[in-house]
């Protein structure tokens, strides 16, 4: 495979006019075009413009102030440390990063990943879309699948979007004309007005210590959890505010809406009494909200794990749920613990128990009972 290098302005445009198989694009400080082909690459250079026609894969070093126009590509499409970016349309998946300007897309069928930008322009997204730290605003006529936004801060605006919504660490106004699917809100918003209209539910989750006034409009049940003052509630209408009205959040939707306080990690720690930090357990606990989650997630875990053991894998994990671990894990969670009674339990009964507990997680292990066995018996003790 031949390896080409063509010197290129720092102002010259490169145009990938057609790609049948997939574009991978890397930033580089020098003013060089460098790729490899076997011959099936045609890269035509006219003055201050480059034309690029792959008939296969097309992988390239690109000088990362020169504009880059992509036009159609079969694959995929993958773009990192380039000024500026331009997507035409195509039937292909986009990830991009380390964007110095603002994405521009006329429409694309697959999903779309990206990762630090100067903002997103785009007409239609026929795959999901996932964003983390753009800058600048957000702007998409039509989203088909899910849209993620996270860590972004300027003005998120889409017209149309037929999956669910995810919205957390948001620093700019939120306005959603039309979503089917649902919403969910981490976090506080900034002191604006954010307006969301859609058929299916919302939650949101909001830090007690955050000025906010809800403007709810729903067809379906209400669920707060809140205790916010000053409520006033019809039948569809709910409107309460927390602190000021600088911040104003409208929701119009035909679903249930769900207003849950968010814990900082202060209040957490100071609500919740710990003998282990968090990051001391091998699961991950970020997106568990109650112990009843917590207790349908270690469910789950057992037999992943067990699963993991009969290929010869994961040992001792086990021993790390049901273990001493697993009151801290309770305590973590908000699980009321029963208090021991100081004259019927001496050590010599800690200790038997303890053994017990292992004896039933090495027949576990070896294969002798079954997890539901082992959980009641471990239970028991």
């Amino acid at each position: 495979m031949a390896k080409h290098q063509l010197k290129i302005g720092s102002e010259s445009t490169i145009n990938i006019e057609r790609c049948n198989g997939r574009v991978n694009l890397q930033g580089t400080s020098k003013a060089i075009l460098s790729y490899s082909d076997d011959d099936d690459v045609s890269v035509l250079q006219d003055g201050s413009y480059v034309n690029v026609l792959a008939e296969f894969d097309f992988k390239a070093y690109v000088p990362k102030n020169a504009p880059v126009v992509v036009q159609h590509v079969e694959d995929k499409l993958y773009a990192k440390e380039l000024r500026s970016l331009r997507i035409d349309w195509g039937d292909y998946d986009v990830k991009v990063s380390d964007l110095q300007e603002a994405l521009t897309i006329g429409s694309v069928s697959g999903d779309l990943e990206v990762k630090k930008a100067a903002g997103i322009f785009a007409k239609s997204i026929e795959g999901d879309t996932s964003v983390k730290f753009i800058t600048g605003d957000i702007k998409i006529a039509k989203a088909v699948g899910d849209f993620s936004v996270r860590g972004c801060s300027g003005k998120i605006e889409v017209a149309d979007i037929e999956g669910d919504v995810f919205l957390s660490s948001i620093s700019g106004v939120v306005k959603l004309d039309s979503v089917d699917g649902d919403v969910v809100i981490q976090g506080a918003l900034p002191a604006e007005k954010h307006h969301i209209i859609g058929s299916g539910d919302v939650i949101v989750y909001w830090p007690l210590d955050q000025n906010v006034q809800f403007l709810v409009t729903h067809k379906g049940d209400l669920v707060n959890q809140m205790r916010l003052p000053n409520e006033t509630s019809n039948p569809n209408e709910f409107q309460a505010t927390l602190g000021d009205d600088s911040c104003r959040l409208i929701i119009e939707t035909d679903g249930d809406v769900y207003l849950r306080p968010l814990q900082t990690e202060k209040q957490k720690t100071k609500n919740i009494k710990k003998t282990k930090r968090k990051e001391d357990f091998d699961i991950d606990f970020e997106d568990l909200l109650d112990p009843e989650e917590l207790i349908e997630k270690i469910g789950d875990g057992i037999k992943s794990m067990v699963m993991l053991q009969k290929r010869n894998k994961g040992k001792g994990l086990l021993n790390k749920i049901f273990g001493k671990a697993m009151r801290d894990v309770d305590e973590w969670a908000g699980v009321p613990q029963e208090r021991e009674a100081k004259s019927n339990l001496k050590q010599p009964q800690s200790d038997n128990s303890e053994e017990e507990r292992r004896i039933i997680l090495k027949m576990l292990e070896n294969g002798s009972i079954t997890v539901d066995e082992a959980t009641e018996r471990l239970k028991r003790l």
